[in-house]
C-alpha cells in the first residue's frame, strides 16, 4: 500500500506544472519520435534480441511550394538499460522557419525510469522521464524588412532605424515526463 501511494505521489509530481509560454515546432507522424513527445518513452521499446536500441529519424518540410517554408529535422536513439533502472536516450532537433530567418537547434539528454506495479513485478509500468536540453536559437535581422524601408514607388530601398538586439542566443531548459501502460 505504501509503494502504490509513494507510486501516486511521485506521479503527481511529475504531472504538475508551472504555466510556461512557448510554441514547439510540430512533426506530422509525432508518434514516430518518441523522445521528442515524451521523455518518459526513452528506452520504452524493450528488445530481448540485445540489439543496440532504437534509432528515429524524422523530417518535415511544411508547405513546400510557398516562399518562407518551414523545415524541422529530428534525430533520437534510446534504449532501455537495465543496470540504470530504465532508458538512456539522446536527441537532436533542428529547425528552419521562414527561409531561415528563424534557426533553432536543440541537444538533449534523456533519463527514464521504469517502475513495476503490483505484485511479483505485474503487467502494468510506470515511466518517469527527464530531459536536459541546451537549445541554441538565432535570426538573421538582416533579411527582415521594415516599414520604415519603404519608398512608396520603389519598394524597400531605405535602410531601416530599427535597433539590431543579439542575433543569436543559447539557454538550458528541462523537461519532465511520465507514462502508465500495461
Amino acid at each position: 500500500m505504501k509503494r502504490a501511494l509513494r507510486t501516486i505521489l511521485v506521479g503527481l509530481l511529475f504531472s504538475s506544472s508551472v504555466t510556461v509560454f512557448g510554441q514547439d515546432p510540430e512533426l506530422t507522424q509525432f508518434y514516430a519520435a518518441p523522445v521528442y513527445t515524451n521523455p518518459a518513452l526513452a528506452g520504452s521499446a524493450v528488445c530481448q534480441t540485445g540489439a543496440a536500441g532504437r534509432l528515429a529519424l524524422n523530417y518535415r518540410n511544411q508547405w513546400p511550394n510557398l516562399p518562407g517554408t518551414f523545415r524541422s529535422f529530428c534525430a533520437s536513439w534510446d534504449q532501455h538499460i537495465p543496470t540504470v533502472g530504465g532508458g538512456l536516450g539522446a536527441m537532436v532537433f533542428h529547425d528552419i522557419a521562414g527561409s531561415g530567418l528563424l534557426t533553432s537547434t536543440t541537444i538533449s539528454g534523456v533519463y527514464s525510469y521504469l517502475l513495476p506495479i503490483g505484485r511479483g513485478g505485474g503487467r502494468v509500468f510506470m515511466r518517469f522521464g527527464l530531459q536536459g536540453s541546451m537549445a541554441f536559437k538565432s535570426i538573421d535581422f538582416n533579411r527582415l524588412k521594415f516599414g520604415d524601408q519603404i519608398l512608396p514607388t520603389q519598394g524597400f530601398k531605405n535602410p531601416t532605424g530599427e535597433q539590431v538586439p543579439a542575433q543569436s542566443i543559447s539557454y538550458p531548459y528541462f523537461n519532465a515526463g511520465w507514462i502508465m501502460y500495461n
